[in-house]
């Protein structure tokens, strides 16, 4: 029985490894997308100071805690905001 656990646990791991895989490259490819209408539409040296960042969070509501506070931690969390 300890060999099966191990066996669930080493497939439900490696389930997540490709769940970020593909989220990886579907950030990778908007940020591609992203940079390339933009470097497109404005000049160049304007274009070096924009930035592109792209992330990712799950905001689970609590009616406990204020919602501006939700939003920010799920900011913060998905590098959107650097602390």
């Amino acid at each position: 029985m300890r060999c099966h656990e191990d066996q669930d646990s080493a497939v439900s791991t490696r389930g997540v490894l490709e769940g970020l895989f593909v989220n990886l490259r579907i950030k990778q490819r908007i940020t591609s997308k992203i940079t390339n209408a933009i470097r497109d539409s404005v000049d160049y040296a304007l274009f070096q100071k924009f930035g592109c960042y792209m992330g990712n969070a799950i905001l689970n509501y609590d009616k406990n805690v204020r919602l501006e506070r939700q939003l920010y931690t799920a900011l913060q969390e998905s590098d959107f905001i650097h602390p």
